[in-house]
């Protein structure tokens, strides 16, 4: 699902299903999914971001199956993920919401769940990253977290709830210098 040329900010309105990927290409570019609507895709990424400064808020429904099929990826600097409805993966390394440029900020005020090896609920790598858990993430698979920062300078929030169920998966984990978990 490519918006139209131009088009900066992109509105998935309630009762509406995307069946394909959405791509934020333009810097600055917004994508809103209300309450209602939803993405719903196989075997890939339910919004990539190319884009700086871009923005996801996600009030709706993000659902994705297959091999390395992440709801959302934000993978431009300084990229806005904010999910307050539900995203769910199933596949191994579907990550719910998984950046990895610098100075990220990834929120999760709804659910995030997924069901595969190597599928955290929010993933990032660079340096800079804000992971906020005020709302619930679960996962299945072996090695795979709630929240893992490996990015420098990281910070993973939680006051929210972390169910993880497979083997080597951390609730929170940062491994970059001068990161924290709190």
């Amino acid at each position: 699902y490519q918006p139209a040329f131009g088009q900066e900010a992109v509105v998935i309105q309630d009762g509406q299903i995307v069946i394909e990927s959405v791509a934020l290409d333009e810097d600055g570019d917004s994508l809103t999914i209300e309450t209602g609507g939803a993405i719903d895709v196989a075997d890939d990424d339910g919004v990539v971001i190319s884009a700086e400064e871009a923005t996801v808020i996600n009030d709706g429904t993000i659902n994705t199956t297959g091999f390395d099929a992440g709801g959302i990826f934000p993978g431009g600097v300084g990229a806005a993920s904010i999910n307050n409805g539900t995203i769910t993966t199933l596949g191994e390394q579907g990550d719910g919401i998984v950046s990895n440029r610098a100075d990220a900020t990834n929120t999760n005020n709804g659910r995030i769940s997924t069901d595969g090896f190597d599928a955290d609920g929010i993933l990032t790598f660079e340096a800079n990253a804000v992971n906020t858990n005020t709302g619930s993430i679960s996962t299945l698979g072996g090695q795979s977290g709630g929240i893992f920062s490996r990015g420098r300078d990281s910070q993973n929030i939680n006051s929210g709830s972390i169910v993880t169920q497979g083997d080597l998966s951390d609730g929170l984990l940062s491994t970059g210098f001068a990161s924290t978990n709190t």
